[in-house]
C-alpha cells in the first residue's frame, strides 16, 4: 500500500465524494489539513464494468483512502451514475443535478444548469409537435443529454405504428430535430432470444475497438428494436470523450457512430 502526503495530490486536484463512510464530517472552515492519503490500486465496478476515472483535464485519478474513508472522483463517478455535476466558483459549491431536474428549486444562477424545462414538459412539447395524443403514445425514453454542446432532452415514443425521435432544447423548449420512422410497423417484442444476437458483451467489445480503446465505461446500454431491427444502443464514456453508438444485434455491424467532447 502507497502513502502520499495529501499537499502533494491536492494541489490542482479534482473534487472527490465520500463513498466508504456512513458517518461523514461536515467541513465549513477553508484551508489547509495535514493527513495521509493511503493508496491500495482501489477499482471501481460498475454493472460488471471497471471504471476508469479520470478528473475534468481527462487524466486517471486513482482513489484513496484518509482516516479509513475511500474518496473517488467526483465528475467521473457522476457520470456513470446518470447525474450531472457543475462547479460554482464564486460560491464554492459542487451542483449536482438528476436528468429528470426541472429546475424549479435550487437554482444555482448558472445559466447552463438549474432552469431545464424537465422531461415532463419536454414529452409534451414532441406530443404536442407530433400530433399525437398522450394516451396513444408509449414512450420509450426522455432522457437529458448533450448534443454538439448543447443540453437537450432526446425523446423517443411509439403511436400507431410509427416511431418518433426528437432532440428538444432543456432550456428553451425547442424542436431541435425530430423524425418518425416505420410507418404501419407494430412495436415489436424487446426480449432477446438465445443464439441469435452477438450478445452484450460481444457488442461492447465491438464498441471498445472501434473507439481504439480499452477502458472506460458504458453510461448507457441497451437493447431494442429500430425500423425493425434488433439493435444494441448507448453511450461509452472516456474521460470527458462520448461514444454514441448502435450495433445491428445480429451482424454486429455498425448502424450509428459519433464521437462528441464534452466539455
Amino acid at each position: 500500500m502507497k502513502k502520499r502526503n495529501i499537499k502533494d495530490i491536492l494541489l490542482g486536484a479534482v473534487l472527490t465524494v465520500v463513498v466508504f463512510s456512513l458517518a461523514v464530517p461536515v467541513f465549513a472552515s477553508t484551508g489547509y489539513k495535514d493527513a495521509e492519503l493511503w493508496y491500495d490500486d482501489i477499482s471501481v465496478v460498475l454493472n460488471g464494468d471497471e471504471l476508469v476515472l479520470r478528473d475534468g483535464q481527462g487524466n486517471i485519478v486513482e482513489p484513496f483512502i484518509i482516516d479509513g474513508t475511500t474518496y473517488l472522483p467526483l465528475r467521473a463517478i457522476s457520470g456513470a451514475l446518470g447525474l450531472d455535476v457543475d462547479w460554482n466558483s464564486s460560491t464554492s459549491t459542487v451542483i449536482l443535478e438528476t436528468p429528470d431536474f426541472s429546475g424549479s428549486t435550487g437554482n444555482s444562477g448558472n445559466t447552463n444548469t438549474g432552469s431545464y424545462i424537465g422531461s415532463a414538459k419536454a414529452r409534451q412539447i414532441a406530443l404536442d409537435h407530433a400530433g399525437v395524443d398522450e394516451s396513444d403514445a408509449t414512450f420509450v425514453r426522455s432522457d437529458l443529454d448533450y448534443d454538439d454542446g448543447v443540453r437537450v432532452y432526446e425523446v423517443e415514443f411509439w403511436s400507431n405504428g410509427v416511431e418518433y425521435d426528437y432532440d428538444i432544447d432543456a432550456l428553451t423548449g425547442d424542436v431541435r430535430s425530430f423524425d418518425k420512422d416505420i410507418e404501419n410497423f407494430s412495436i415489436p417484442n424487446n426480449s432477446q432470444s438465445n443464439g441469435d444476437y452477438i450478445g452484450e458483451s460481444r457488442a461492447k467489445e465491438l464498441v471498445r475497438e472501434k473507439a481504439g480503446i480499452s477502458g472506460g465505461y458504458f453510461a448507457d446500454f441497451e437493447f431494442e428494436f429500430d425500423d425493425g431491427r434488433a439493435v444494441y444502443e448507448g453511450e461509452l464514456r472516456d474521460g470527458r470523450t462520448e461514444y454514441e453508438f448502435t450495433i445491428n444485434a445480429v451482424t454486429g455491424e455498425f448502424i450509428q457512430w459519433s464521437t462528441d467532447w464534452d466539455d
